[in-house]
């Protein structure tokens, strides 16, 4: 058992192969979004690896101050992201203010795990559904979430809307969840 353990664990490891490979992905994706739909290749497999050691290693200035540690974990038709949010750290770097509300209840380093679902519709467009949102060990889900989601995330980020269809970027046709990977099809 404890060999099945570590070969896992270093199966997950990052590393800048890994982020590399992700990389060439979606530049070969985005150069082949302008031809027409029979030209643009193969589909394109992201792995969980290449994915994990994307943010780790390539995503840093995209990431807001205090959120480190992402990882997402892949099962077919969900994904699961946990991460650390350093909240004052969060607040103190931010462009708006938090909600005074929530700012309550969401101070110091906190673990966040967020669990959801992708549905590729095709034509371009996919949904998410958020399934719960876990702060340390309290655990949100239903009503509560669509509320909270509301009243505190789409006023601040409009686009943010669950349950509601959007584009896929560079022109992808479909996307397929799978256990451990991401099929793009362009």
């Amino acid at each position: 058992m404890p060999v099945l353990l570590l070969a896992a664990l270093l199966a997950s490891a990052v590393s800048e192969p890994a982020a590399a490979r992700m990389q060439k992905k979606m530049e070969q994706i985005q150069a082949n979004s302008s031809k027409p739909v029979g030209q643009r290749g193969r589909a394109v497999i992201f792995t969980e690896d290449e994915i994990n050691s994307y943010f780790a290693l390539r995503m840093g200035d995209r990431i807001p101050k205090g959120v480190s540690a992402i990882r997402i974990d892949i099962h077919a038709g969900k994904s699961t992201g946990r991460l650390t949010v350093d909240f004052d750290e969060y607040k103190a770097a931010a462009k708006r203010p938090m909600n005074p509300l929530l700012e309550l209840f969401v101070r110091g380093r906190r673990a966040v795990t967020t669990a959801g679902t992708v549905e590729s519709l095709g034509e371009g467009q996919a949904r998410y559904h958020l399934e719960s949102v876990s702060l340390d060990d309290f655990t949100v889900r239903g009503a509560l979430l669509e509320f909270l989601i509301r009243w505190f995330v789409v006023p601040r980020y409009p686009r943010a809307a669950m349950d509601q269809p959007f584009a896929l970027p560079a022109n992808i046709q479909r996307i397929e969840i799978q256990e451990g990977k991401i099929v793009v099809h362009p």
